[in-house]
């Protein structure tokens, strides 16, 4: 036979449901976690469900009723099966060793370098499509071109900075400046964001908060910020620890922005339709919201992991930049586990079909919320020790978001969390979650 067969039998309660496939792929060790999720299904009293592996497909049979799962790019060993344990809330754990493209290899440097080119390539070529995600709203002005539209290097470029030297290295007038900012016909392309002059946005486009953030005029959709960065002067610098405000320089979020005609010309019909016709169309383009938030959530991934590059941190206190926190304050303390996860998870009806589990890469955290109020806030008695440890822990890294973005984050986080089995949620007093990371030609 071209694919080898492992067959295990256990008593797990059966009757009408769904059943759940959860796998996360371990890279480095070319090894699989499986967990099968039949707590929707066994209420019903103990009958045999017969669980069987091949090479590329894995088949749970319930009395006359076959549901098989089908791996994409995926292959399995299963003579290498190990770890086998049926958990008393219907969970069916394994492991085993697996194979399949970049599996069992380091992750490749240059995805970062391409997907910037793929942005800056994308930018050249529509630019004059730049709206609002949310509304459709044209945010730069009708004769807006960029004459150069140029790739940022990595946001820690500067502390390597002193250590660059060339033939006019003596010449204290040659001195490398401290932060890049776009001249008024420049585009300067990141990988999570582009700097643009705030004389190409159009004048009732947008609203500045008293945070320095740009929101959509129509939505309230944050869409950017005004640049924040070092100083200009050396002098300045080194006495100087916070960053300063450029007013005329403004950072575009990918996630906040819509390069796509198609996107924009069903915002504009949404705007011009009402009543029963603007109903018909959000049923028409139901999935749109759907699409925002995974930008949303592709953008919080690809922005820790830059700020773990860049302050070579995993842990990070993440709280809302709001103006008042007087009477509430929030914040969430973050653990990388890993950036570059690879996850297969398919729930379906338990009834005879094969379903295509799909490859989704994902940014695996641990986190913990808090909500403070006046009555109870961090460093008292009803407050866990690990926020105190980390508030003390100079290792750990500080990170504000806008309020909305904040609340996208937490939001995320716990709707991912629901969709892991139960007996992987927690671990060690923090909750597991995840953030999705999009392909470079979706994002």
């Amino acid at each position: 036979m071209a694919d080898a067969e492992h067959a295990s039998k256990s008593p797990v309660g059966v009757c009408s449901g769904r059943i759940l496939l959860f796998a996360e792929v371990k890279q480095l060790l070319s090894a699989v976690q499986l967990v099968l999720d039949t707590q929707k299904f066994n209420t019903g009293g103990f009958r045999n469900v017969n669980i069987t592996f091949t090479n590329s497909q894995i088949s749970v049979q319930v009395d006359d009723k076959t549901v098989t799962f089908h791996f994409d790019q995926l292959r399995l060993s299963p003579v290498s099966c190990n770890g086998l344990i049926c958990l008393p809330n219907g969970e069916i754990q394994l492991r085993m060793q697996v194979s399949g493209p970049n599996i069992g290899c380091q992750a490749n440097t240059s995805q970062k370098s391409h997907h910037q080119r793929q942005l800056v390539e994308r930018l050249q070529k529509k630019y004059h499509l730049c709206a609002c995600v949310m509304c459709g709203q044209r945010l730069l002005t009708k004769d807006c071109k960029f004459k150069r539209v140029l790739p940022l290097p990595s946001e820690n470029w500067n502390d390597l900075a002193d250590s660059w030297f060339c033939h006019r290295h003596d010449d204290q007038s040659g001195a490398i400046p401290n932060t890049l900012l776009p001249r008024e016909s420049d585009c300067l392309v990141g990988e999570l964001y582009c700097l643009i002059h705030k004389s190409k946005l159009a004048v009732k486009s947008y609203q500045i908060s008293a945070n320095h953030y740009l929101q959509c005029c129509r939505c309230r959709n944050p869409i950017g910020e005004l640049y924040k960065g070092r100083p200009l002067c050396k002098e300045k610098a080194a006495c100087l620890e916070e960053k300063v405000v450029y007013p005329d320089t403004v950072k575009l979020h990918y996630h906040s922005i819509s390069l796509s005609s198609e996107e924009r010309n069903t915002h504009r019909k949404a705007v011009e339709l009402s009543g029963n016709e603007r109903i018909h169309l959000k049923q028409e383009d139901s999935n749109l919201s759907d699409r925002i938030h995974l930008k949303e959530e592709d953008f919080l991934a690809r922005y820790f992991l830059d700020q773990c590059r860049i302050f070579t941190s995993y842990r990070f206190l993440v709280q809302p930049q709001v103006a008042n926190q007087k009477h509430c304050k929030q914040c969430c303390l973050v653990w990388l586990l890993d950036g570059d996860a690879l996850m297969y998870s398919q729930e379906v009806a338990l009834r005879s079909e094969v379903t295509e589990v799909k490859q989704t890469t994902v940014v695996k955290v641990l986190y913990r919320a808090y909500f403070q109020t006046a009555h109870s806030c961090p460093g008292q008695k009803n407050c866990a020790d690990p926020y105190k440890t980390w508030r003390k822990d100079r290792t750990v890294h500080d990170i504000e978001l806008p309020h909305s973005l904040y609340i996208a984050f937490l939001t995320s986080l716990v709707r991912n969390t629901r969709h892991l089995p139960s007996s992987l949620r927690y671990l060690n007093g923090f909750h597991v979650g995840y953030l999705h990371k999009l392909p470079a030609s979706v994002t």
